[in-house]
């Protein structure tokens, strides 16, 4: 047998990296946008100390990496440096915002965190063009920059939105907020997270939903709010009923999907026959979505199965889908839930004690009449 030779095809760069130390020096030196940099583990104490010399005084992500990290990325000499240059200048958002308001703009800002695909990223910066955003506020760290394939994703929107770019994110949206852009949420999760950072924000739903909110809405004044376009980022399988009620009140509502909802693989055979057979004592659903996507990866849970739901729209999707609901608390929070689990499984307990049953568990109950 004949031992075929791999042929070494060769690579083809990104467009947006530089490598090699001269080249990155003078990079660094000209003040370009620099997204990351990979430097060599175990790279030479002389190149290492020369790198170092350059770098000093400048905020630069910077990773270790395998030289095979490396080489996959270039076809030459790297010398134990990447760089990922950007392919656009980012802004600075305060001074962008104020310009707007004084220019009589009223600006229409997204504000993208931990959106750490980059493509999703363009997906969503073409999706906002289309909707008139006149800029996009990222974290420094911790998200997608924008970088080549971002800017294909986007279809080119990316070179003509401002993106800006910051290394306190959580101030500059507080900045926003004080020169007249108002902040909703809705969930507790959100309330809390908002508030953690600083950030009271001015409307909250009772209720945790999308129309609990729309009920505290004001209606649109011309003299009093200094803007009247409001962003609704949502989840593709998001229902609408925020957006229609603000549009019906005088604000120009625009919507963009944030993210979307992916079904995951179907479970092992032994957990999606366990769903099916009533193995489980109970499912706590945490989303309409969620439902929708259990039953159609595995299947209807057992009707010996206790259904708790957190969260009205969540219930609803059960009962379309023929699921009894057992346990919907007031309160949509896990916390809330969880007590309200309990109190039923309790509830279960005594109600078998009473008619003389040693066992009362759902998934027991339910493995002891087969057996019988």
């Amino acid at each position: 047998m004949i031992k075929k030779t791999p042929t070494n095809y060769p690579r083809k760069e990104k467009s947006d990296i530089i490598y090699g130390i001269h080249s990155v020096k003078e990079a660094v030196e000209a003040q370009r946008e620099i997204n990351k940099i990979l430097i060599q583990k175990g790279i030479s104490k002389e190149g290492f100390e020369e790198i170092r010399t350059f770098l000093t005084g400048n905020d630069y992500v910077v990773q270790y990496v395998p030289i095979q990290k490396l080489n996959q990325l270039t076809s030459g000499n790297h010398q134990g440096i990447v760089a990922y240059v950007s392919p656009i200048v980012y802004q600075n958002m305060e001074t962008l915002a104020e310009q707007w308001l004084e220019q009589g703009v009223k600006p229409f800002i997204l504000a993208l965190d931990r959106v750490t695909d980059v493509r999703n990223f363009g997906a969503i910066a073409r999706t906002a063009e289309c909707m008139g955003v006149h800029g996009i506020l990222i974290p420094s760290k911790g998200s997608a920059l924008v970088t080549a394939d971002a800017v294909k994703a986007s279809s080119g929107a990316l070179n003509r939105i401002a993106v800006c770019k910051t290394d306190h994110f959580k101030n500059t949206l507080f900045h926003l907020q004080q020169i007249g852009i108002r902040i909703a949420a809705v969930g507790t999760d959100t309330v809390e997270l908002l508030r953690s950072i600083g950030i009271n924000p001015d409307l909250i739903s009772d209720d945790d939903t999308n129309a609990g909110l729309a009920n505290h809405w004001p209606v649109f004044d011309q003299f009093q709010d200094p803007m009247n376009r409001v962003l609704i980022p949502r989840a593709d399988v998001a229902t609408e009923p925020l957006a229609a009620t603000l549009n019906s009140i005088g604000w120009e509502v625009e919507e963009i999907t944030a993210f979307r909802t992916v079904r995951a693989a179907p479970p092992p055979p032994a957990i999606r026959d366990a769903i099916k057979s009533g193995g489980y004592d109970a499912v706590v659903f945490s989303s309409a979505a969620t439902v929708r996507n259990l039953v159609g990866i595995a299947g209807k849970p057992h009707p010996s199965t206790v259904i708790a739901c957190i969260g009205e729209q969540t219930a609803e999707a059960a009962r379309e889908l023929g699921l009894t609901v057992d346990v919907l608390p007031e309160e949509t929070t896990l916390s809330a839930t969880i007590e309200a689990l309990t109190k039923h499984g309790e509830m279960l307990r005594l109600a078998a004690i009473e008619q003389g049953e040693v066992i009362w568990r759902p998934s027991v109950k339910r493995l002891s009449r087969k057996r019988t």
